[in-house]
């Protein structure tokens, strides 16, 4: 009958402890978890509004008669339309939005991708014949990430 006395306070001190112990280190994994897929996530975002970006501008430009203004912010190129006429289009960099954005025409800039931290343009040939592109995005902790392509314009006279 001594035996059915129940649990004396150092075995429930010490159980509480040990399961403290185990929901701790439980924890700390979860929230290392859920940091690392906001982490993915957002990686994840940036590049593929870089891709989208890029995408964009290569398809542009691979299909452009010609190069009319170059430089290293923004390019200003011809792009013949399915109705046999041109349009001019520039891809420029806005730094104080933190995008890219296209114009046509007449039109207002729109924006192609945001979370952008700079890009740039270089030529090769002349007349210009490649174009090459880097393309910089940052996320929200501040890490870079680059972006390279080098197009060759196939409808340049």
């Amino acid at each position: 009958m001594k035996n059915d006395r129940g649990f004396t306070l150092l075995e429930v001190v010490i159980a509480m402890v040990l399961m403290g112990m185990v929901l701790l280190v439980g924890s700390q994994l979860i929230f290392s978890g859920i940091k690392s897929w906001i982490h993915g996530e957002e990686q994840i975002d940036v590049v593929q509004n870089m891709r989208a970006a890029m995408d964009y501008m290569t398809r542009d430009i691979r299909t452009a008669g010609e190069v009319k203004t170059a430089n290293t912010s923004n390019i200003k190129i011809t792009i013949p339309k399915a109705d046999f006429s041109t349009v001019d289009v520039i891809y420029q960099f806005d730094p104080i939005d933190k995008e890219v954005e296209r114009k046509e025409g007449t039109a207002a800039p729109q924006p192609v991708a945001s979370r952008i931290s700079n890009l740039t343009f270089t030529y090769t040939g002349d007349p210009i014949r490649f174009v090459s592109i880097t393309l910089t995005g940052m996320r929200n902790d501040g890490q870079e990430i680059t972006m390279k392509s080098m197009v060759s314009l196939r409808a340049a006279r």
